[in-house]
Order: structure tokens, then sequence, then C-alpha cells
């Protein structure tokens, strides 16, 4: 084999980066002997995949059930672009062997591309991938998988600064007559955005003029992820997962009760999946008061939410959290309803919590829990030092080639012009 060595060394060895940043990094190549090359290729891909497979029973003509298997899959492609950074596809150049070699290049990172992510029936992944283009045999490929992570800003949603207030009823009836009167029960929140970690004040207000006993009041915070695919036919399948759960007591007979409860549903990865019809993952708390009766059923009400990772400027909220602070839970509110909110809070901006900002490109085991903020990089390592006697250098502005000699030649790409597709994403063949 010519070739010893030939990898991907990446700046940042986590390989975690946000949308809109610079990657940088180095192919580290180390021939045996000198050899002629047409040149060192970069290519930069990532893509969505959902796929299950399904078990189908079809009648045949002789009145027989036939099983058969059936796979379902969809897929989208955000980012798919290639450059060379030593020579092209029609240039010949002289590598010297018996070291290493160090070639740098960046690629800018498009904005407006979702998250990593990876669930049960699909992916987003982005890759890069080096091939050194070989004139005496086979291409040499290196592929090294790198995390993504797009910023979802709260404030850019309007609905997630808005306070919320949902109201549920039900009469039960017996045979001959129905009961007292109505259960009525009413679920509020300051907000409907949230981020990791940030304390989410309910209220609920039970009034019960029935005459059955409202035995428990369960609560709990869901997730629900959206897998849909396209072919050979459009179908989508849904994973819940419970995030937070709570049970408070009951309320009796002519009874009426309010609660204020804060939930927390700890650390969880966000990813911004805006960008991406195939995979959704949506929020929502559901409130339920059970009655105990074989024949009837308590009422629930479910609040759709949403998280993101910069908090939103929210002043009602923080008047929630205050009077849970001063009185504790299960208190007695005195008002059945949030005050009156004012809109124009939505579009003002305070100064974000120490907790949740950071002057340093976050990594990714933390860049999840905070907002987007530039990043800072610092400058490529030092690359060692070679001999080449011809280097071709790609003319961008007319693909064409030029020679020129040098010592230690540095080259670089930009491809910051390039950024995410406007057009919806094509499906892969």
């Amino acid at each position: 084999m010519h070739v010893r060595k030939f990898c991907i060394s990446l700046d940042d060895p986590e390989g975690c980066y946000c949308t809109g940043s610079r990657l940088t990094g180095r192919i580290l190549l180390w021939l045996n002997k000198t050899k002629d090359i047409r040149g060192i290729k970069i290519k930069f891909g990532g893509k969505a995949h959902v796929s299950w497979q399904n078990t189908e029973h079809r009648n045949q003509f002789d009145e027989r059930k036939r099983s058969k298997e059936v796979f379902y899959s969809g897929r989208e492609r955000y980012v798919n672009y290639e450059f060379f950074i030593v020579g092209g596809d029609h240039s010949k150049i002289s590598i010297a062997g018996g070291y290493e070699q160090a070639y740098p290049f960046y690629i800018d990172i498009p904005a407006g591309i979702p998250s990593s992510f990876r669930g049960k029936y699909g992916y987003i992944r982005y890759t890069i991938t080096a091939r050194l283009v070989k004139n005496w045999i086979f291409d040499t490929k290196e592929k090294i998988p790198i995390e993504v992570y797009s910023p979802k800003d709260l404030n850019c949603y309007p609905s997630a600064g808005l306070p919320v207030n949902r109201k549920e009823e039900k009469t039960f009836f017996t045979v001959f007559h129905s009961t007292q009167g109505p259960l009525i029960m009413n679920a509020s929140l300051p907000q409907t955005g949230f981020v990791t970690e940030q304390d989410i004040p309910l209220t609920v207000q039970i009034i019960n003029n029935s005459s059955l006993n409202v035995d428990s009041i369960e609560v709990k915070i869901m997730k629900v992820t959206q897998w849909k695919v396209h072919l050979p036919r459009s179908d989508s399948r849904n994973v819940k997962t419970e995030l937070a759960n709570r049970i408070l007591p009951g309320v009796s007979i002519n009874e009426t009760k309010k609660f204020l409860e804060i939930f927390n549903c700890g650390h969880f990865y966000i990813p911004n999946l805006d960008a991406c019809s195939i995979i959704n993952e949506s929020f929502y708390i559901k409130v339920k008061a059970c009655v105990h009766s074989i024949y009837r059923k308590g009422i629930k009400i479910k609040i759709p939410i949403m998280f993101g990772t910069v908090p939103v400027c929210n002043q009602q909220y923080r008047n929630s959290i205050s009077s849970y602070s001063e009185f504790g839970s299960n208190y007695d509110l005195t008002s059945s309803l949030p005050p009156d909110w004012n809109p124009e809070l939505a579009n003002q901006f305070s100064t974000l919590s120490e907790q949740y900002i950071s002057i340093d490109p976050p990594p990714y085991s933390v860049a999840i829990s905070m907002p987007a903020v530039s990043p800072q990089y610092y400058s490529t390592p030092p690359i060692q030092t070679w001999t080449s006697p011809a280097v071709v250098q790609p003319n961008l502005s007319t693909n064409e080639s030029t020679t020129s000699s040098t010592d230690k030649p540095v080259i670089s790409y930009n491809k910051s012009a390039e950024t995410a597709p406007s057009a919806p994403p094509q499906y892969d063949n």
C-alpha cells in the first residue's frame, strides 16, 4: 500500500458545531513514497432518514390470507456539496512520501438546517468525507460524523410568550335524573414556551358541583416524536415519552380547590426540527380529574407547550414563580384566572440569566441547554512544512485551475455563499 495514513482531523475534538459557525480541520496524509495524485476532495453532506417495516395481510383470489413484509421509508437532504482543497479532476500533482503532511480546510455550516437527531425510526445525520483521488488505483476515502446543533429561540415564536387557559366541564347522568351540577376543571399557564430545567407553573382549579367525588388529579408532561414516511405510501408513527408526572389530592362533593404546581422536566436534548418535514417533536401537559366509577369517566385537558434553548421574556411568568416561592404549592389563589397580560412584553428582551448564556463556544453536552451565542474560534494549529513542486489551486470564479510553485502552500475553500436550499428538500431515489 502506498498510502500509510489518510484521515480527517478536526480542530474541535468533540466534533460539535452550531449552525452558522465555521468548521475547521486538516487532512493528514502520509505516503510511503512520492506519488502523483489528482487531488484531495472534501464532501459535506446532511440528510434525514426514516424507515420501518410492517407485516400486512392481504386476501388472495382463493380467499386465503397472505402475509407480506412492506418496507416504508422517507428521506430528505439538506446539504450536499464537495470541493477540492488540493488539485482537481483533471490535475496531476506530485506528493512527497516518507512523512506526514497536513492540508487545512474549513467549511461554513449553513444556517437554517435542522439539528442532528436520532431516534427509534430514523435520524438526521451530518458527515464529512475526504477522498484521495488517485491516478494509479481506487480512491482512498475517509468519513467521519459531526454533530450540528441549531438553537431554538422561543422569542421567534409569538405564541410561546402568551398565556393559555383551558376549561372543561362534564355533567354525569344517571338512569332517571342528572346529578346536582357539572364538574368543572380549569388549567392555565402564564406562557407556553420553556427551556430545559426551567420551572413550569401550572394552575389547576376544580369546581365539583356534581354528586361524585374526584379521587385524584393526574398531571403529566408528555413528549411526542412523530415519524413520517412517503414510500410506498404516506404513513406516520408516534412515540410518546413521559417527562414528568404528579398526582394531586382529590376534591370532595360541593368543594372547590385550586392548586399551583411547579414542574421541572430536568435536562434533556432539544433539537430544532423546524426545517425537517419527516421528523417532529411536540409537547403537551395532560391534566385529568379521576372519578371512581365503573360507567363514568372523568374529564381531562391537554395544553400544548414547546421547549427551546433561548428563554422567552415574560413578566407574568416571573410573577407566577414569585407567588409560588412566597406561598408554596397547593394554596388557595384569590383569582381564578391569570391577570391580563401585556403583549408588548413579548417584544422586550431582558438580560438572560447566567445559567443560559456563555461567551465561549459551548460543547455539545452543554450547548443543548444554552442559547445561541457567537462562537469564539481559536487559530489553526501550526502545520508541518512540506515541499511540493507543483500545487494546483482551483480558480473559483472561472472554474479553471492554475499551477504555481511554492514551499508551503496553505489552501482553503470558502463555502459561505452556499446556504441551506430555499426550495423544499428533494427526496433520494
